[in-house]
């Protein structure tokens, strides 16, 4: 099944830019939100969030309960949301959920894709496993970064640059961004990390000065090979929270990525600071962070790269909407098949070699499957 909506999503976006069927993007949201909402016991961290779920609402004796989800300590907010949604069980939590969420990526979809390349961006961002599998797997983090990306979306659309930054503060865009961001952290602890949109998106340049753009190059490369081994400032930022300082632990001095995927890496860091000047607003905002994500890929490996999944997940959009900025038609070619080379051996390497996590993807199961309504 999960084969036939990718197909599906793929083949209805060039239809929507080919033949100019507007209606195909209706049936495209559906699609991915039935790809959120819908699966049942397929992502890996299924019956972590199914048993979070029955503990938040007293039921914490239930067989589907795991014994280590007894030891976690919740977030305020998302155990409060859990405890609300009672009367329509863990399958309409989810399904409310996920109608937010794919709403919040759908308005920056909107807002950065070209529709002459929507279906490119549904192939990156579903086919490599870094970004929408992976927002599924999380759907406590996933909810989290949907909240910073509706504050960020706000904060850029609606705040007045042109006024002093005392009033941009109290202005109602930058307190609502604000809220979220707590909101944000309060659902998944490392989501304060967001807070570095807020700054983006307040001070951001209008173009990069040439020893930027050099000492952004340099340090990109040096990461390469960094060596972390004081881990203090994300200690610091986790302080007490258990639950997060095994990511610490994560963080190694072998990078396991191979060479070819951090060309590129380098060429969409390149591309970004060359044609930086000649992106709008929303652009610049996803680059920079798309920046910060680059460079944080390198030094913070495994599980402990999803800290930073609040930033990465504007690489496929800004991976992307970069090709309308590309006029010379041989090197765009040439990048368009290398990036599309690398999402799909991301996707081989996961769907048929793969080692557990996203296995479950290719046998799909739905919660029309599931033996009673959880």
């Amino acid at each position: 099944m999960f084969y036939i909506i990718l197909i599906s999503i793929i083949t209805l976006s060039y239809i929507s830019y080919k033949y100019k069927v507007k209606e195909c993007l209706w049936v495209i949201w559906f699609l991915i939100y039935f790809l959120f909402a819908f699966e049942y016991d397929t992502s890996n961290d299924y019956r972590g969030y199914l048993s979070r779920y029955y503990i938040a609402i007293g039921k914490s004796n239930s067989n589907f309960v795991l014994n280590f989800a007894l030891k976690e300590k919740m977030e305020a907010i998302y155990k409060f949301l859990m405890q609300i949604s009672e009367p329509i069980g863990f399958f309409g939590f989810c399904l409310v959920l996920s109608f937010f969420n794919v709403s919040v990526l759908w308005k920056w979809i909107k807002t950065l894709i070209p529709l002459k390349y929507l279906w490119l961006f549904f192939i990156v961002f579903i086919c490599n496993p870094n970004y929408c599998l992976l927002l599924i797997n999380s759907k406590r983090q996933a909810l989290a970064i949907c909240f910073i990306l509706l504050g960020a979306y706000i904060l850029t659309k609606y705040v007045n640059t042109n006024k002093p930054f005392i009033q941009q503060l109290k202005s109602y865009p930058s307190l609502i961004c604000l809220a979220f961001i707590i909101i944000a952290g309060n659902i998944h602890f490392s989501a304060y990390l967001g807070i570095l949109y807020y700054f983006i998106i307040l001070f951001y340049p209008t173009n990069f000065k040439k020893y930027a753009t050099y000492c952004i190059i340099a340090f990109f490369f040096l990461t390469f090979y960094a060596n972390i081994k004081d881990a203090s400032f994300i200690g610091f930022l986790l302080g007490d929270n258990k639950k997060y300082t095994h990511y610490i632990q994560e963080i190694t001095t072998n990078n396991s990525m191979t060479l070819i995927y951090h060309i590129l890496d380098c060429i969409l860091l390149l591309l970004i600071l060359h044609f930086y000047k000649l992106f709008n607003k929303y652009e610049k905002i996803f680059s920079i962070a798309s920046i910060i994500s680059l460079i944080c890929s390198h030094i913070l490996i495994n599980t402990a790269g999803r800290i930073m999944l609040p930033y990465a997940i504007s690489i496929p959009f800004v991976s992307v909407f970069i090709l309308k900025y590309i006029k010379n038609n041989g090197f765009k070619t040439i990048y368009l098949l290398y990036l599309l080379a690398i999402t799909m051996r991301w996707f081989y390497n996961t769907m048929a070699i793969g080692n557990g996590y996203y296995d479950n993807w290719n046998h799909m199961k739905t919660i029309f499957e599931a033996p009673k309504w959880l």
